[in-house]
């Protein structure tokens, strides 16, 4: 049966009421003899049995994935499960197109990096991308209707149902009223569906409606919600204009996006996808990041470019600045650009997404704190660029075709390491703080270093080595 269902998009609504039905009383059958045994023994299972439960799950959950998507290349965000009057099935319905649905797909494993790729390309061709601001907004733009274009019903809706054309004609206002320009509206106390239900049930203890209340009262509350849409409200993001509402960029979804990006782009390079793949993801990322405050201007965002911000709505600057969720995101990205990675217990330097204009043109002075809190120095030669990691300063050096990497300790002494990992006993050192490594030198690959061409900034946004920002510095 399991297979049979999968082997199709949809599932049947009746189906659907029986999956939930169906697993509904296992949970209560389960909560049942908790509360009346208590928690069983441990026991153990087979490892075969696990995975095969495993399976099963993942097999659902990517059905439950392609199962969303768009006919214009998007995935669905949020659906909606509507009951039969009788009970007897379960159907969906969808809600507009939104950012949240394609950063969750693009980080679910479930999609190959060239769908990736598509679902990036129809993003930036999408509704929800705002070309001034090289962004995305969580939902696409829409004007909200006037006061008194709310609460309407239309004539011919009125005239569909029995029950309110009786309820007018003998001039009952309980539930429906004609304002003084001819407007029929809910009457003004209703609020949502549960007064409305409150209205039908003592018109239905008048003999004169009760008939009529057990015949329309579906239809009566299926226009109620048909005119307001409670169902699918989904807060200020969709009833207002500012403090991320109608028009805004939320940024702490770009931010998500943008790691989404990365992370499709490392899977892309693991599995060995083809060059244009890789080329099309990598232009992808560093346009997404260009729309990011950071890598634009003060005269651009109104603001200061370097700080993490709320939202921008649809006129006007970056606003509410704070340690959002931006923060934990764009941290993440930078080291996935620097190429830091931890595997069973190694650390590992792979960039792939750094850009030539990234390293200084001319030598400087790195400050910092070691693990002990202390101010020290780092010098810096042209060609290369500094970071710490765990507070241990980490040198990158453009050098030959061969990576390598020199780790100096604390007593003066060094040690050379082929490749491009450092080993899980040493990462160790550098993971507890231990102060004993001093430095660590990491000799980049020329191939590793991406020149402008193949990672344009779009919009702009590009920034050289020697640029300065609004504010007359350095951005590096």
């Amino acid at each position: 049966v399991q297979k049979g269902v999968l082997a199709v998009r949809g599932i049947d609504p009746r189906r659907r009421k029986a999956i939930m039905d169906a697993l509904g009383a296992a949970f209560s059958e389960y909560r049942e003899q908790v509360y009346t045994r208590g928690f069983t023994a441990r026991r153990k299972l087979t490892a075969s049995r696990v995975a095969r439960f495993c399976r099963t799950a993942c097999a659902w959950v990517d059905h439950s994935i392609a199962a969303n998507r768009r006919d214009d290349g998007l995935y669905h965000t949020y659906n909606q499960l509507s009951f039969a009057t009788d009970g007897s099935s379960v159907s969906i319905t969808r809600l507009q197109e939104m950012l949240e649905g394609q950063v969750a797909v693009l980080s679910s494993g479930a999609i190959d990096a060239a769908e990736g790729l598509a679902i990036l390309e129809h993003l930036f061709a999408s509704d929800l991308y705002r070309a001034d601001q090289r962004s995305f907004l969580l939902y696409p733009a829409r004007e909200l209707p006037g006061f008194l274009e709310k609460n309407v019903v239309s004539d011919d809706r009125t005239e569909s149902i029995p029950l309110l054309r009786s309820l007018l004609s003998a001039g009952d206002r309980s539930l429906l009223s004609r304002d003084a320009s001819g407007v029929v509206r809910f009457h003004g106390d209703i609020r949502n569906a549960r007064d409305v239900v409150t209205v039908l049930e003592d018109l239905a203890l008048r003999r004169e409606w009760s008939d009529a209340v057990a015949r329309d009262r579906e239809a009566v509350l299926d226009l109620f919600e048909s005119i307001f849409r409670h169902r699918s409200y989904t807060g200020r993001s969709g009833a207002m204009y500012a403090y991320e509402g109608i028009g805004c960029i939320y940024w702490h979804m770009v931010a998500k996006l943008l790691l989404a990006v990365q992370e499709v782009l490392d899977r892309a390079w693991r599995e060995g996808s083809p060059a244009p793949v890789l080329d099309g993801l990598r232009r992808i990322y560093f346009r997404v990041q260009s729309g990011i405050g950071y890598r634009r201007k003060v005269g651009e965002v109104g603001a200061v470019p370097t700080d993490p911000y709320s939202y921008t709505p649809a006129s006007g600057c970056m606003k509410q600045p704070g340690m959002t969720g931006q923060v934990k995101e764009e941290i993440l990205t930078r080291l996935g650009e620097l190429g830091v990675a931890v595997e069973a217990g190694a650390i590992e330097f792979r960039p792939r997404l750094l850009r030539a204009e990234e390293f200084l043109s001319k030598s400087t002075v790195f400050h910092c704190f070691d693990v002990h809190g202390n101010s020290r120095t780092l010098d810096v030669p042209a060609s290369a660029l500094a970071f710490t990691y765990c507070q241990v300063p980490v040198l990158y050096e453009v050098v030959g075709t061969e990576p390598s990497i020199e780790v100096a300790f604390a007593d003066g002494s060094s040690r050379t390491l082929e490749g491009r990992t450092i080993d899980a006993g040493l990462a160790n050192e550098i993971f507890d703080r231990r102060g004993r490594i001093d430095r660590i030198r990491v000799g980049i690959s020329r191939g590793s270093v991406l020149d402008r061409e193949a990672a344009p900034s779009s919009g702009g946004a590009e920034v050289s080595g020697d640029e300065e920002d609004d504010h007359g510095g350095s951005r590096r």
